[in-house]
């Protein structure tokens, strides 16, 4: 990408800023979960789904994970035990679907978005970015993700299921800067989007909710947007340098 093209990128950042402000003020709320369609399932045993799911959040949050367990599941809805393993027959599964739900919160916020707005792939991106230090504002969202880090150093179906999910986030991301840098190759375009998801996810220890500084998060999230945007625009082979043949944990990305 030539420097003019790059300066011309980060022009339109900055002058569709405060649209960008205003869709996100008025038009989006991320939502705890986005609960999947249960094919097959009747209006009552979807809504035990839901409160299952909702009653595993709120405990992974507010207790841990090693609170989470199924019978303690069961007792906070005011289930049955064997009402809760007839929808979830293990903690795994439980886990899995409640992993689905909450990163499909987020994808459902992007596309609604992307769908009512005119950006580019850049200011995409500058979305993407800006959406995920929103989220960090709301406890359970800030919560969740140090959770499930935790967890999947101990439980190896849980740091599968973990990487399945950052799976989504990275495919959402690559297609974005495909679009960005049709210049560069798969792989290299795979590095610059592990290194954005990487980047955002690590503020949540810092400014997300009742965090120390958080009181900085729009600072934080204006110097994210930058770099990263910058980055994406300017890379190119040198910088990212000779990338070896990986071992993925869970199934590659299918690239569009």
């Amino acid at each position: 990408m030539t420097r003019a093209k790059a300066a011309r990128m980060r022009a339109r950042l900055v002058q569709t800023g405060l649209e960008m402000d205003s869709a996100i003020n008025q038009n989006i709320e991320i939502d705890d979960l986005v609960l999947p369609e249960w094919i097959g399932t009747n209006a009552k045993g979807r809504a035990t789904r839901e409160l299952i799911l909702r009653t595993g959040l709120k405990l992974l949050v507010d207790e841990g994970y090693g609170a989470m367990s199924m019978r303690r599941v069961a007792s906070l809805a005011g289930l049955k035990f064997g009402n809760l393993t007839y929808h979830y027959p293990s903690r795994d599964e439980l886990v899995t679907e409640l992993l689905d739900s909450v990163i499909k919160a987020y994808e459902c916020a992007f596309d609604d978005m992307i769908a009512t707005s005119k950006f580019d792939a850049a200011e995409q991106l500058a979305l993407y970015i800006r959406l995920a230090f929103i989220s960090m504002q709301h406890t359970n969202q800030a919560r969740f993700a140090p959770e499930i880090w935790a967890l999947s150093n101990h439980e190896p179906s849980a740091a599968l299921r973990m990487y399945s999910m950052y799976d989504r986030a990275l495919h959402l991301v690559e297609n974005i800067m495909i679009e960005m840098r049709p210049d560069l190759a798969r792989d290299q375009i795979q590095a610059l989007a592990l290194f954005c998801v990487c980047s955002i996810e690590g503020f949540v220890v810092f400014i997300g909710a009742d965090k120390p500084f958080q009181p900085w998060r729009p600072a934080m999230e204006r110097m994210a947007v930058k770099s990263l945007v910058d980055l994406v625009t300017t890379a190119d082979a040198d910088l990212i340098g000779a990338l070896p043949a990986l071992q993925r944990a869970s199934a590659p990305v299918v690239m569009a």
